[in-house]
């Protein structure tokens, strides 16, 4: 935070000219390379601008719903950031410093222009605009029927998930989790979008959705700002749940039940994803001939990418070496090999995904499994995120986190990748071989389509940003290909 104090007696002071050239020039600046939503912190940024700043009026008091472009090398970005003023001699929690613009003072009193995330005005003023419809310029508070069943009195403790994500989310009482969706992005928001679909269809392992703060302008067009769901009480998500039963060596019969568990979840969500509907959006269509080329196809432009990235690799230990040695030996054989994998899937559905599904999008709760963030990967576009895909995606995001999760947790367990991706498909298949209808309809090698793609994403990922994590991807990429060709590859241990 820069130390300058500047002058404010209220909110509106912010949009003048001198204010917004310190809070544009000098504070935002500095301030977005500290924030972990901030998408390009490894950029030069070239410049920041308010782009724009409605006042939300609230029986509580106001907030400023901001908007910053920021703008790279040949592109800009633009983030939600919403504004309050919080003083000295007022309540108040060490997050409004934290994450405070610049510090302000009025009339001999000092305080923050601070990120509103990190005051109680806005979770609990937003919650009255949905309880009131409450609409205010193209700012519109919509809840949904499941709301009027949410208890005022539940919602009164406020809690804020401590470690920045790529969004912010608040929980109120053990009832409400509200997040701010910091990118803006233009079109329908995917996460806003499944969870209100999956609400409807009563899928009961997604958090429920209770409403949504948008942006709707003139020509109708709605941008999702914060979504409201109902908060279910958990012991944390999945990858955490997996690293702590590792590190504690766990008994593997007791996990299986929870690999089941989470199988049974992911099969069920594909099948309402699967059904006949009458919004297009959602309506499943078979995989042409078409279709699966361009699957092919995806996959053999990543595996070149992996074969390109290995080829420049120098100075590697051993396995690592000998591993990317197996690879580029039989390169050739596995770019051909894409082509009756993708084909098997001819006809098999396309459906709404996740998209994005690994231990950490899993909520696990008295040994349920409960899905969550359905955003997609927040790198691509929103309308390749909501494309229609084959279901077996998700599965096997969900088989390479088994990987990883041994890895991270340092454990020598053999026997915990197979024996627990064997527990999850088996449940997983078990729940789509009795739905109607099937969306597989018959056995299908495009499991090893994706995770060969998957496995070649992550080796070019590691290789770029955390080399000394190349060898989890690059092992489990050798395990796949040796499956595809029938062939041995040599163990760790040869």
């Amino acid at each position: 935070m820069a130390e300058n104090v500047l002058t404010l007696q209220n909110l509106d002071d912010v949009l003048t000219a001198e204010v917004r050239r310190f809070i544009e020039t000098e504070a935002l600046p500095a301030y977005l390379g500290r924030r972990r939503w901030f998408a390009s912190k490894d950029k030069a940024i070239e410049s920041v601008a308010l782009a724009r700043a409605d006042k939300f009026v609230m029986v509580n008091g106001e907030v400023l719903l901001a908007e910053i472009d920021v703008h790279l090398a040949g592109r800009s970005e633009r983030y939600q950031l919403p504004l309050g003023l919080a003083w000295d001699d007022e309540p108040g929690s060490p997050l409004v410093e934290q994450l405070a613009i610049a510090r302000v003072e009025h009339d001999g009193r000092l305080g923050y222009l601070t990120d509103a995330f990190a005051l109680d005005i806005l979770p609990l003023g937003l919650m009255a605009g949905l309880r009131e419809n409450a609409v205010a310029g193209e700012v519109h508070c919509t809840p949904t029927g499941a709301f009027a069943r949410i208890p005022v009195g539940d919602i009164l403790t406020i809690r804020r998930i401590a470690a920045e994500q790529s969004n912010s989310s608040i929980i109120l009482g053990n009832a409400v989790i509200m997040k701010i969706i910091r990118r803006v992005m233009l079109g329908i928001n995917p996460e806003v979008e499944m969870v209100r679909y999956l609400t409807e269809q009563g899928y009961a392992n997604t958090p429920p959705l209770l409403g949504e703060i948008s942006r709707v302008s003139d020509d109708g067009a709605a941008q999702s700002m914060i979504v409201v769901q109902k908060f279910v009480a958990n012991q944390g998500d999945a990858w955490e749940y997996t690293l702590e039963f590792l590190k504690n060596s766990g008994s593997l019969d007791l996990y299986a039940a929870f690999a089941r568990r989470l199988g049974e979840r992911l099969a069920q969500l594909h099948e309402v994803l699967a059904k006949p509907s009458t919004d297009e959006n959602f309506n499943p269509l078979p995989a042409s001939a078409a279709d699966v080329k361009a699957w092919a196809e995806g996959c053999r432009v990543q595996l070149a990418a992996a074969f390109d990235t290995l080829q420049q690799l120098k100075g590697q230990p051993d396995a690592v070496a000998r591993d990317a040695g197996f690879v580029l030996d039989h390169a050739g054989k596995l770019s051909a090999a894409v082509k009756a994998l993708a084909e098997s899937g001819i006809g098999s559905l396309q459906t709404r995904i996740h998209g994005d599904f690994h231990l950490g999008q899993v909520l696990v709760a008295d040994g349920d499994a409960y899905i969550i963030d359905f955003e997609g990967e927040p790198a691509k576009p929103l309308a390749v995120r909501r494309q229609k895909s084959s279901p077996l995606r998700d599965v096997a995001g969900l088989l390479r986190s088994f990987d990883y999760a041994v890895a991270a947790a340092q454990s020598p367990s053999r026997r915990f990748v197979p024996e627990m991706s064997e527990a999850f498909l088996d449940s997983y298949h078990a729940v789509e071989t009795a739905a109607s209808p099937r969306w597989l309809e018959r056995e299908t090698s495009l499991l090893d389509l994706f995770l060969l793609e998957k496995s070649a994403y992550e080796i070019c990922y590691e290789a770029a940003n955390r080399p000394a994590w190349l060898a989890i991807p690059l092992r489990g990429f050798v395990e796949i290909a040796a499956r595809v060709l029938k062939i041995t590859p040599e163990t760790p241990d040869a």
